[in-house]
């Protein structure tokens, strides 16, 4: 490994482990967000019970507060689940070029879906399969393949 590799996989393993402690601190969030859902939940059934013979106005009123902070709640915590989906892929990007410094592996498709053996020159060339071309310089992957 040359000096200038060394240093990307330095880089690489040193982002990989600070967004391993992003990760965490965002699974925390996530959990802490759950909990608070559910005291939310049942605060809101215990002032139900607790104000039940005030009348259906203070009822009303309650749920509707409840219910309002219990949306801000799901809304907090799809947002803190799509910042953690990114942080996990964006790791596993981080570790598929770690590994592919250091051990030429790639995690992605190395095409030998699309090797054609009666080509005349794709077998020849290694442009598709293992160790090709392809699985070389393939270095993305998208939803739908």
């Amino acid at each position: 490994m040359t000096t200038k590799q060394q240093q990307i996989f330095e880089k690489y393993t040193e982002d990989a482990g600070q967004l391993n402690q992003h990760i965490l601190v965002h699974k925390r969030s996530i959990n802490q967000v759950s909990f608070y859902r559910l005291i939310v939940f049942f605060i809101g059934i215990t002032i139900i019970y607790a104000i039940g013979s005030f009348g259906w106005p203070y009822i009303l009123i309650t749920v509707l507060l409840m219910s309002f902070l219990f949306m801000q709640l799901i809304i907090k915590q799809s947002k803190l689940q799509t910042e953690l989906n990114f942080s996990e892929n964006l790791l596993k990007v981080l570790q598929n070029e770690a590994d592919h410094l250091t051990s030429a592996k790639n995690s992605y498709d190395n095409g030998a879906a699309f090797s054609d053996g009666s080509h005349p020159y794709t077998d020849d060339l290694d442009i598709f399969g293992e160790s090709s071309l392809f699985h070389y310089t393939n270095r993305c992957n998208t939803q739908s393949g």
